[in-house]
């Protein structure tokens, strides 16, 4: 953590410099201009009324780096809001101190710890990612994954991503759930876009597939927030997996989990866990498309 941070309850002290900044990360960082009017009307001490209340983290120049906001919605249940960190302080465990301030303030043994929907793609991708959401969420892994191809390879990576699970140490529990393997889904998805390369098209329309799968299944089984690990590699488009991801909170009423994983060598981070466990690394995204194109780039290469 940097030096010289501060961690407090807000004020009406820094109203000004808190819609600063969420005009900084929320508009001009990631595009969401249809918020800017709830954003220069938004009243923070409302968070206080019925039990809620709204943090804050300062740097040594007392700007805001750093907001989490909890409203009581009703009898005791709390949403999280306003979850949010500036670009240059992530990483440095900003976002997890703002979650353990709010745990240590609003729950009892912990059994409010936020619960967490993690799409994960293989288990290696999943590696860092649990690491690090573990750390002040209760994570359940979904594993969905309907273009994966063949089905032995679907196979595979469900078991892998079951043993790390079972084996990787972690702060508060994670738990495994399987979806429901139905390749056509993904076929019809993909029809017309069979000879589109790999990170185009194609690729986007299986971002969605998979994360409205997800958010679907976070609404309803309670999920506070429902994130992906896709965003750990570097062939993913992270940008493009959080635009999907805010449109699909907006549509299902659950909060989508910002991210950029492969950020702060959080990929080779990755690769160091799974070659501790000894994890099987698949050659290829996952679906036929994409094993043929990377078989050709293999054949080129002689």
């Amino acid at each position: 953590m940097k030096e010289g941070m501060r961690f407090l309850e807000f004020s009406n002290e820094f109203a000004e410099k808190v819609k600063k900044f969420l005009v900084e990360v929320c508009i001009d960082e990631f595009g969401f201009e249809e918020w800017r009017e709830e954003l220069e009307t938004i009243d923070r001490e409302k968070y206080k009324e019925n039990g809620g209340n709204f943090w804050i983290a300062l740097d040594n120049k007392k700007e805001v780096i750093g907001t989490i906001g909890l409203e009581n919605i009703s009898n005791g249940v709390g949403m999280l809001k306003t979850m949010y960190v500036h670009k240059e302080y992530r990483g440095y465990k900003v976002a997890q101190k703002l979650m353990e301030d709010l745990i240590k303030e609003n729950c009892v043994d912990n059994n409010c710890t936020p619960r967490l929907l993690l799409h994960s793609c293989c288990g290696p991708c999943s590696t860092y990612c649990i690491q690090t959401l573990s750390e002040y969420f209760k994570v359940t892994v979904f594993y969905y994954n309907p273009n994966i191809y063949p089905p032995e390879e679907y196979h595979m990576r469900a078991q892998e991503q079951k043993r790390f699970i079972d084996e990787f140490p972690v702060k508060n529990p994670v738990h495994f759930v399987e979806g429901v393997y139905d390749t056509r889904r993904f076929y019809d998805m993909a029809r017309g876009m069979e000879a589109v390369p790999e990170g185009g098209e194609r690729c986007f329309k299986c971002y969605r597939l998979r994360l409205e799968e997800s958010a679907q299944y976070a609404r309803e089984q309670g999920f506070d927030f429902f994130t992906t690990t896709l965003s750990i590699s570097p062939l993913k488009n992270a940008e493009k997996l959080n635009e999907i991801g805010k449109d699909l909170e907006s549509q299902y009423g659950v909060r989508y989990l910002f991210s950029d994983f492969k950020k702060k060598e959080g990929y080779k981070k990755s690769t160091e866990i799974s070659k501790q466990y000894d994890m099987y690394r698949q050659y290829y995204c996952g679906c036929v498309f994409s094993k043929e194109q990377r078989d050709r780039e293999i054949a080129a290469r002689g």
